[in-house]
């Protein structure tokens, strides 16, 4: 390197980039790029490729991560969506529970209201527990109170029964 002002820029130092740094010509373009006057655009490089898997190894499929299989073990697979079986358990035990006591006329069918609700409450709180379900503590809540609806229920038709 010298003191004194030279033709040729000097060479870039680690790190740094000469990308849109001018240069001494008599055009007054910039280094890497055609003149601002040409109709030909600058084309940007493409990045480096990565090598892909080694051969031999078989390459993921789409939505697998690449990560290394190892013998006797396989990766986690990701939970089932079960959280509206847990809603529809919820929803319908509390309707079991409460439309049975609301002050409308249901004369004849008071007692009766609560069982389908409970029922169906009871089917999804059970399909909602059983298996891969992210929901399990919603459904089991709704299992409880779909059962809660059925006791209502049964306690509601033996009073008209009895009575």
């Amino acid at each position: 390197m010298t003191d004194g002002p030279t033709s040729e820029p000097a060479p870039p130092r680690a790190g740094e980039s000469t990308e849109g740094t001018p240069s001494d010509d008599a055009q007054g373009t910039t280094a890497g790029l055609p003149p601002s006057g040409s109709a030909q655009q600058a084309m940007p490089q493409a990045w480096p490729t990565h090598p892909g898997p080694p051969a031999g190894q078989p390459q993921p499929g789409p939505g697998q991560p690449n990560v290394q299989q190892y013998p006797g073990y396989s990766p986690l697979p990701a939970p089932a969506n079960g959280v509206w079986l847990g809603v529809a358990a919820l929803v319908l035990g509390i309707l079991g529970c409460v439309v049975p006591l609301l002050p409308i006329d249901l004369s004849g069918v008071r007692a009766y209201v609560a069982l389908p609700f409970g029922f169906a409450g009871l089917a999804c709180g059970l399909v909602g527990v059983i298996g891969r379900r992210t929901a399990k503590p919603l459904s089991g809540v709704g299992l409880g109170a779909s059962a809660l609806a059925l006791v209502l229920g049964v306690i509601m038709l033996g009073n008209q029964v009895a009575g």
